[in-house]
């Protein structure tokens, strides 16, 4: 496919102008997207349009001088021109808004956004919640989110289908199922029952990944750091695993390793989670009554947390000093 210059613009038929105002305004939602700046149909065209142009020239001017405007292809001239968009969308956003100067400033310190991993994360939650929202229909639960169901206690082939569903969406959906199974104050017994019948069935990571994630936090292979180290887990969950090991010094440990993509994999839910319970929280009465929005972000907060070590370490100090309990001794090194 090849691609005209501006100025033959007015010279082609208007399907081929229309053509080319859709594929400005498309530059112009995906460039927002991807900037976090959100672009209505008047903005979208004002930054898409020359940003298509430019994208036009940029590329003419790099490879099209030496073999003709007409051979430029799409894929080409759409890269610049994606890029050129999310420079006027930034720009126009600006002057729309002043005081966002500082902001930019502020974004501009931390680390740049990465366009193509952006889209993929994008489309990788899309698919995600796709996948999710089929289960929710296959089990019988798209009244509920959509608001039409009549409440949490209505019946046990509720809570068993709302399990099976849990079960089969995995991640952290398995992990919401076993707090929620914890929560006698808010939920019927029919759901406590069926919710506790919720166990992690995960997998353990490959060995080698394993290896190369504690190379990299040690500082040296486990072999060299442990006097032994087992590689098989003791016990494998959505979050970590455990290990068998002694230190150098000759005491038994236990060390328990992150999973390498947990934190992407758990964001990716968490957001899916969240967006389902602010729908709920806008269209079913039950949601409000029993807080879902609340009780999700409380959720999700407390699942960040726990992908700090840190914070588990500490804890277990505060308890060790201010109890009899007897609890497992860390080693800060």
């Amino acid at each position: 496919m090849r691609v005209a210059g501006p100025g033959l613009l007015w010279g082609i038929p208007v399907l081929g102008r229309l053509f080319c105002l859709v594929t400005a305004v498309i530059l112009a939602r995906v460039g927002g997207r991807l900037l976090g700046i959100r672009m209505r149909w008047r903005r979208a065209i004002l930054a898409g349009f020359p940003g298509l142009v430019l994208g036009w020239i940029a590329a003419w001017s790099i490879n099209g001088q030496r073999r003709g405007p007409q051979t430029l292809s799409w894929p080409v001239v759409l890269f610049g021109a994606l890029i050129a968009t999310m420079l006027i969308a930034v720009l126009l956003d600006l002057l729309a808004r002043p005081g966002r100067l500082a902001a930019v400033e502020g974004r501009l310190a931390g680390p740049v956004l990465h366009p193509v991993r952006s889209l993929r994360q994008r489309s990788d939650r899309s698919r995600r919640y796709m996948q999710v929202t089929r289960i929710a229909a296959h089990r019988g639960l798209s009244s509920y989110l959509g608001g039409r169901g009549h409440g949490t206690g209505e019946s046990r082939p509720l809570a068993r289908n709302l399990r099976a569903a849990l079960e089969e969406a995995g991640g952290m959906f398995v992990k919401l199922g076993q707090v929620l199974s914890t929560r006698a104050d808010l939920l019927p017994p029919d759901f406590i029952v069926e919710l506790s019948r919720l166990q992690d069935h995960v997998a353990p990571v490959d060995p080698a990944a394993i290896e190369a994630l504690l190379t990299a936090e040690l500082g040296a292979p486990p072999h060299r750091v442990f006097a032994s180290f087992d590689p098989a887990p003791v016990a494998a969950a959505s979050i970590g695993q455990a290990h068998r090991a002694q230190l150098i010094t000759g005491e038994p440990v236990i060390v328990k390793v992150q999973r390498p993509d947990v934190r992407a994999v758990m964001e990716r839910d968490l957001d899916i989670l969240l967006r389902m319970a602010r729908a709920l929280q806008a269209r079913a009465g039950w949601a409000r009554e029993y807080a879902v929005l609340e009780m999700t972000r409380g959720f999700a907060s407390a699942l960040r947390e726990e992908l700090d070590f840190r914070i588990e370490a500490r804890n277990i100090a505060a308890v060790a000093s201010s109890s009899r309990v007897r609890v497992p001794a860390v080693y800060g090194q």
